[in-house]
């Protein structure tokens, strides 16, 4: 059985909450996922219950790596000389 992705739960995960893409970013207890639909409103709480929610911020880091990586890749070839005009 899966437990909730939460950061410091250990309850069983039965809500998993996926992507646009279909990707599973979480996978939450009943609890956790109602704290989390109840805050979706206020900004502070949904990013800080976001980094949670898949685990804290290294789990998020480690998950986001990849698109950070092709995001400077590509922000260094745009502003190397061989762009500029």
């Amino acid at each position: 059985m899966k437990t909730c992705t939460w950061e410091g739960c250990a309850s069983p995960a039965v809500t998993p909450q996926i992507a646009s893409d279909g990707e599973e970013w979480a996978n939450l207890c009943a609890e956790h996922a109602q704290k989390f639909d109840a805050e979706l409103l206020d900004a502070k709480k949904v990013l800080g219950d976001w980094v949670k929610a898949q685990g804290g911020a290294k789990e998020v880091v480690k998950r986001m790596k990849p698109a950070i990586d092709t995001s400077v890749r590509l922000a260094q070839a745009l502003t190397s000389r061989k762009w500029k005009r």
